[in-house]
This record gives structure tokens, C-alpha cells and sequence, in this order.
């Protein structure tokens, strides 16, 4: 994302004043927090285009504190989502090397994933990470609550929300 992607969006002075001030800094942050100079730049891509999005550049009081709090945000739902690919792997892995799973059965389970997968991405980004937190990580409401910064009782309506949603597409599918 360039200082030029911002000139259409209203406030773009301003916002193209904070990208060009803060985004090397920011892009080499999420770099070292995600493992690679390119998946930094592209965070922080993402972060900028959500800070446009919120169109509230003009009345930021702290800039680079706001630009934390949606990096680590992004972080979080970046790594939620590589948590439950990875265990995806894992649980594909385990399928294929029981040598009595019929073919049908693999690709059944298959199915399932990717059904299960769709309706996650359909979920709002902290009912997704409270979701995948809980299921999992193991990780209590309490502490999923602390982490999202919400109330205990939200985060059992985002796991709530998000197994109807995987159960709904289950049955549909």
C-alpha cells in the first residue's frame, strides 16, 4: 500500500501524513512479532487500510498508540487463524497415516474442515479468535475475556455464535 492509495479517502492528508511517518516503523514491528519482513509490510498495509476505514485520523490524540492496538488486534486474529490451520494439518495428518480410514472417510472429514473453516470466516474477527482461543488453545472464558477485553459473558456469546454458525453449515452441507 503506497501514500498515493490514500489520496481518495476523505482525510487523506492526514492519513497519508501518518502512513508516511509511521509505516516503516510499523511494518518492521509486525515483522518481527510475524517471522518475516514481507508479512510485516503486508500487516501493516492492513493495518493503515482499517485506520482508513475508521476515518477517525483527524482526532487521534496518541497516533502510534492507535496503530498498536489495531496491529496487535491484527496479530491476534492473524495467529488465531494459523492456530486452527495448523491443527487442521495436525488432524489431517493423524486421518491419513491410520492406515483404517477408508478414502471415503478422508474425504468426508475433509468436507467437514472446509465447511467448518467457511463458517469461521464468515464470523466477525473477535467472535472467530474466541472461538478458536477456547477450542483450541484450551484457554478459559475468563482468559480469553482478558485478552479480547471484553466480558466473560461476551465471549460465551461469541462461542456460542460461532458453534451455531459451524453447525448450521454442517447440516446445510
Amino acid at each position: 500500500m503506497t501514500e498515493e492509495a490514500f489520496r481518495s479517502v476523505e482525510g487523506s492528508r492526514e492519513l497519508a501524513a501518518l502512513f508516511r511517518q509511521n509505516f516503516p516503523w510499523l511494518a518492521r514491528y509486525l515483522g518481527r512479532k510475524l517471522g518475516s519482513a514481507e508479512r510485516g509490510e503486508d500487516a501493516a498495509s492492513e493495518v493503515f487500510a482499517r485506520v482508513a476505514r475508521s476515518r477517525n485520523v483527524d482526532t487521534l490524540l496518541s497516533p502510534r498508540a492507535y496503530l498498536l492496538v489495531v496491529a496487535r488486534r491484527l496479530i491476534g486474529e492473524l495467529r488465531g487463524r494459523g492456530m486452527l490451520e495448523q491443527t487442521y494439518l495436525e488432524a489431517l495428518s493423524h486421518v491419513t497415516e491410520t492406515s483404517s480410514a477408508s478414502p471415503e472417510a478422508v474425504v468426508s472429514h475433509l468436507q467437514e474442515v472446509r465447511v467448518i473453516d467457511a463458517a469461521l470466516a464468515t464470523l466477525a474477527p473477535r467472535a472467530r479468535l474466541a472461538f478458536v482461543m477456547h477450542r483450541v488453545d484450551g484457554k478459559t472464558h475468563a482468559e480469553i475475556a482478558e485478552h479480547l477485553g471484553v466480558s466473560i459473558s461476551m465471549v460465551r456469546k461469541y462461542i456460542a455464535t460461532s458453534e451455531q454458525k459451524c453447525r448450521a453449515n454442517l447440516s446445510d452441507a
